[in-house]
């Protein structure tokens, strides 16, 4: 079995014995190791079948049993296998590696090629032997834990483009003066969602409504007089959970600007980029990482105690050592500007070869972007281009060319995809190409892609096979031909996605799309919402009876069925027949899992929220007061701005 999340690095048991780390996701071999148990009577018991990394595991070992959990840093480049005994006698636990071990103060550490390392750390007395790692396990608890470090390798340069989103000629532009042979990442700053002065009053509105909240239900007795209160007060209460509701989905935006601002911040420092060009002089706060309104409070409250506040001004890109600006440059010179800047300092240089494009024709500038990085041109913005314009988005491409991978954001590709740039993929070397000779309705091309992408990436199932016999309608597939050679096939890497998992996945994926509809009209709310309900529901229910129905992944495919239920519910004003059903198997599942209160909490608090909310759309505030606040209860004080259902 696989332990790890699917889009991880995983660990592979034979026998419950450890035998491998997987990195495949990487593109990089898997990590060969023997784990073994030296001392007479003890072996390695059954592993349970297992969910996502948070889910611990128990596993008996004859003269005890130990507990094993993963830890995965937040960017997946480093995993920890937390192992913990619990023995009655003592007992010998050895791990091989096929590398030389070095010995530390608490362990050994292996540094392994591909850029790879591994390290085992314990509580108890161990010896480090060329390649093997023995711990002497004491009688009672006792920590072995495994630490992997692992990232993708693949050529980047050291320098990244920073622009506002309307600026993509001009950073199409500056990345055709860059090399070529490597990725040179172009970054878009959003603006704040919100004025920050806003969000921190937003912050403190809520911070004011939590405490009146959980001063009115946040106990049992607070809980038990709220609830005999009568219809008045069960409305005055249910209206400031609401009102709290509310503040915490304006709080959520700014948020989820910061979060994304900070992940690509770590991002571009994990790259060793050594070089930012900036093409629009941004204010502080637009670079900004942190939640302003923590940083207020956190401010507030280090002065009130006579610290000095943290002077990060916790701003993107902070660690890349150069930041150069081509602010205040027209279209027209910007290529002579950046080429100067970048390439070649001298005040006469100029690229020996240059791609021109219509400066006012902003809709050829990727397309000419990949052919410059292609033949090593740079583009130059010109009134009326000499050159023939990249009307052909390939030109001067061909199979020799090195590898790319493009993304054609185009939908169901429902359209007549073969006969344009279908032919236009396979000239300049892809591997394989699924198209349509003719158009077909998006509906039946959305399930023809469906079955096909599951045989693709689940079963690794040939692409000349995959596309053959979808049970879509007939004509369907009669309409999609497959170009490329015959075995085709997506790259099998060791650590695949198995059905099970891709199925939950894909749940998750259609519970989080049908929330973008949530600013919409509700009538195309509704319409969307209930197309993902019913696809997710039948998803679901395709593993049910299988090992991946007790494991938490399969929790959250409730969890985010029930959110759908519910939004539908807002939309039609009438509830589904099958919500009973739904909460009795998320209390059902969560308690057949016996998993500790950390890993449960936030999904009983989801599911006490979610029915408190359909109770109060029935009416029945009682009902409704009593799960919302059990929902209080389940999520800590300081969770509660993440609120499930916004």
């Amino acid at each position: 079995m696989y332990l790890g999340a699917p889009h991880a690095i995983r660990f592979r048991y034979e026998d419950g014995a450890l035998t491998g780390i997987l990195l495949g996701l990487h593109r990089k071999p898997t990590l060969a190791l023997r784990e073994e148990l030296l001392s007479p009577y003890v072996s390695f018991g059954p592993l349970p079948p297992n969910g996502p990394a948070e889910s611990p595991l128990r596993q008996a070992l004859g003269t005890g049993f130990r507990d094993i959990e993963l830890d995965a840093g937040p960017d997946k480049g480093t995993t920890v296998l937390r192992q913990r005994f619990d023995l009655r006698e003592p007992m010998d636990w050895c791990l091989r590696v096929d590398a030389a071990g070095r010995p530390g103060p608490g362990g050994a550490a292996f540094t392994l090629p591909d850029e790879v390392k591994l390290s085992v750390e314990t509580t108890a007395p161990f010896t480090v032997d060329r390649g093997a790692v023995r711990v002497r396990l004491p009688a009672g608890t006792s920590e072995v834990n495994l630490t992997v470090t692992s990232w993708p390798v693949f050529a980047a340069g050291d320098t990244i483009v920073v622009c506002r989103p309307d600026q993509l000629r001009e950073a199409a532009v500056v990345a055709s003066c860059l090399p070529g042979d490597r990725l040179t990442p172009v970054i878009a700053i959003e603006p704040p969602p919100v004025p920050r002065e806003h969000h921190i009053d937003f912050y403190e509105l809520h911070q004011e409504l939590e405490r009146k909240v959980m001063a009115g239900i946040g106990t049992d007795t607070a809980g038990a007089q709220a609830l005999a209160g009568g219809p008045e007060a069960q409305r005055e209460m249910l209206q400031r959970l609401a009102d709290l509701r509310w503040l915490a989905s304006m709080l959520t935006p700014y948020r989820s600007w910061a979060k994304r601002n900070e992940m690509t911040s770590r991002l571009i420092s994990r790259m060793g980029i050594r070089r930012a060009v900036f093409l629009h002089d941004f204010a502080p706060h637009e670079l900004g990482i942190h939640d302003p309104a923590l940083d207020d409070a956190y401010d507030r409250y280090a002065a009130a105690n006579g610290r000095v506040p943290d002077d990060d001004d916790g701003r993107m890109f902070a660690d890349v050592p150069v930041k150069l600006r081509l602010t205040g440059v027209g279209l027209r010179d910007l290529t002579t500007a950046a080429w100067r800047l970048l390439r070649d300092p001298d005040p006469g240089s100029e690229p020996e070869r240059v791609l021109e494009v219509p400066v006012d024709d902003p809709s050829c500038y990727v397309s000419a972007l990949f052919t410059a990085l292609r033949t090593g041109a740079a583009l130059r913005a010109v009134d009326r281009p000499h050159t023939p314009p990249p009307g052909d988005p390939f030109a001067d491409a061909g199979p020799a060319s090195g590898e790319a991978v493009l993304v054609e954001n185009t939908g169901d590709n429902s359209c007549q995809s073969w006969t344009g740039v279908g032919r236009e993929f396979i000239r300049i070397g892809a591997r394989g190409y699924i198209g349509t000779l003719w158009d077909i309705p998006a509906r039946p091309a959305a399930d023809f892609a469906r079955v096909v992408m599951d045989r693709l990436t689940a079963q690794q199932t040939p692409a000349a096979e995959a596309i053959v016999g979808t049970g879509a309608p007939q004509g369907i597939d009669r309409s999609y031909i497959y170009v490329g050679t015959v075995n085709g096939r997506l790259d099998q890497w060791p650590d695949q996605v198995t059905g099970g998992e891709a199925v939950l996945a894909h749940c998750l994926v259609l519970g989080r799309a049908a929330l973008k509809f949530l600013n919409r009209t509700s009538g195309s709310r509704s319409v969307a919402v209930q197309v993902l309900y019913r696809e997710m529901t039948a998803l679901r229910r395709t593993v049910e009876g299988t090992e991946h129905a007790r494991t938490l992944a399969y929790v959250d495919a409730l969890v985010w069925e029930l959110r759908l239920a519910w939004l539908l519910a807002q939309s039609q004003g009438e509830q589904s027949d099958d919500i009973p059903a739904l909460i009795a198997q998320i209390d059902a599942t969560l308690e057949e899992l016996d998993l500790p209160a950390p890993v449960t909490d936030r999904r009983r608090a989801d599911r006490f929220e979610l029915a408190g909310l359909l109770h109060q759309q029935r009416g029945a505030r009682a009902e409704a007061l009593a799960d919302l606040e059990l929902s209080m209860r389940y999520r800590p004080p300081e969770k509660t701005v993440r609120t499930c259902c916004w």
